[in-house]
Formats: C-alpha cells, sequence, structure tokens
C-alpha cells in the first residue's frame, strides 16, 4: 500500500514539475517578446505572427528605407528618386498624345495597390492640363515639405475646388497659397518650359486623400527623395 502511495506521489510530484517548468517557459518567452526584444529594437513596437512563429518589428512610415531608386532612362536629365523595397516599379517609353509628348515614364505602387508615384520626363511637344476651364480657380495648400536634393522644387499637397487634390513636387519659388490654379499648373514642370524636355514628378491616391496614413506619408518621402544623378 506503502509503495503504490509512494508511486502515486511520485508521479503526482513529476507532473507538477513539468506543469511549473511549462508555466516557467511561458512566462520567459512572454518576457522576453515584450520586454527585451522592443528594447533591442529601437523601442519600435514588436508583434508575434502566429503562422511564421516569428517576432517581427513594426516600421514606422518614417523609418521605412527607401533602398531602390528610379531615373530617366532615355533622356539626360538624371532625375531620380528613391522608394522602398516592398513598393512596386514599372517603367514604360510612353506614346506622345495630344497633350503631351513621347516620354520616359517610371511609376512606383504601394503594396496595396491604392498609391501610385509617377516620375515623367517627356518631350515639350505637349503640355498636361491641369485647371482645363478654370485656370482662376483659388487653391488652398494641404500640406508642404522641402525637398534637400532639388531645392529649386518643394514637396506640395493642394486642393483645387473643380479637380481635386494635387500632390508631387513644384517650383517651390512660385507656388504660394491661394492663388490661380493655372499658376500651379505651370509649376509643376520642374524644367519649366525654356528647354525641350518637361519633367513631373507627383502621386495619385484610390479614395480620399489621408495625409495620415502611411501610404501618404511613405509617397511624400519618395517625392522629397527627388534628387539629380551626377
Amino acid at each position: 500500500m506503502n509503495k503504490q502511495q509512494n508511486q502515486l506521489g511520485s508521479a503526482h510530484l513529476v507532473v507538477i514539475i513539468l506543469l511549473s517548468v511549462a508555466l516557467l517557459g511561458s512566462l520567459g518567452f512572454l518576457f522576453y517578446q515584450n520586454f527585451v526584444l522592443s528594447k533591442t529594437n529601437d523601442s519600435a513596437p514588436v508583434v508575434f505572427d502566429k503562422k511564421t512563429k516569428e517576432t517581427a518589428k513594426i516600421v514606422a512610415a518614417s523609418d521605412v528605407a527607401l533602398t531602390e531608386i528610379a531615373s530617366d532612362a532615355t533622356n539626360d536629365t538624371k532625375f531620380a528618386i528613391k522608394y522602398p523595397k516592398t513598393w512596386t516599379l514599372a517603367h514604360e517609353i510612353a506614346p506622345a498624345s495630344d497633350i503631351i509628348g513621347a516620354g520616359d515614364k517610371n511609376t512606383i505602387t504601394s503594396p496595396d495597390k491604392t498609391t501610385v508615384v509617377e516620375l515623367n520626363v517627356f518631350s515639350s511637344s505637349g503640355r498636361g492640363v491641369l485647371c482645363y476651364d478654370n485656370e482662376n480657380a483659388k487653391v488652398t495648400i494641404n500640406d508642404k515639405g522641402d525637398i534637400s536634393g532639388y531645392p529649386s522644387a518643394g514637396f506640395i499637397n493642394y486642393s483645387e475646388s473643380t479637380n481635386g487634390d494635387y500632390i508631387g513636387a513644384y517650383d517651390i519659388n512660385t507656388v504660394k497659397n491661394n492663388q490661380g490654379c493655372k499658376v500651379y499648373q505651370e509649376s509643376r514642370h520642374l524644367l519649366g518650359y525654356t528647354n525641350n524636355t518637361l519633367v513631373t514628378l507627383g502621386a495619385t491616391f484610390v479614395g480620399e486623400v489621408d495625409t495620415s496614413s502611411d501610404n501618404y506619408k511613405i509617397a511624400k518621402r519618395i517625392i522629397q527623395s527627388l534628387y539629380k544623378k551626377d
């Protein structure tokens, strides 16, 4: 009888020890995930992916690395922009149309396909018209920023009552709040009209523009990365 009791007691003790070890292991993992990793990754938020069983750092839009380069391949303007590896690049030689000459087009698209940034370098045989029959419509600037690599231009996000939002790089010396749309239309060509080549850089969004969204912040950073290669 005593032998059976001793065996049962030993079995219970083993079970208790195993449960204790499992509990301590779980608590240790949670501590490592929530405190150690979060402290060693620049205090950035950390998430655990149940599918991959891996812990990953959440990177803020302001910290996403712009590691890839898109540039004009057919002309000698040397304009280039940088973009994240998670965004996709499509390059094409665009044919001439009634309002724009033939040229080189770089299209950079967000992973969810809702945001597009375009760098266009084309012949001055035509002009893209923004204001149509409402050239004197007043516009409102929603957001501005510098472009350090090309200081004669700046990032602009503005609204025009008839045609909606325009977001891109503009001649910073020309753009002022409450001007007519025609002024903005002229200033979006980064080389002006004194040369045979026109350059535009802008972003478009599916749906309403949300300036607090990651896509907007990254698109803005892509535009602000504009520079001329050596």
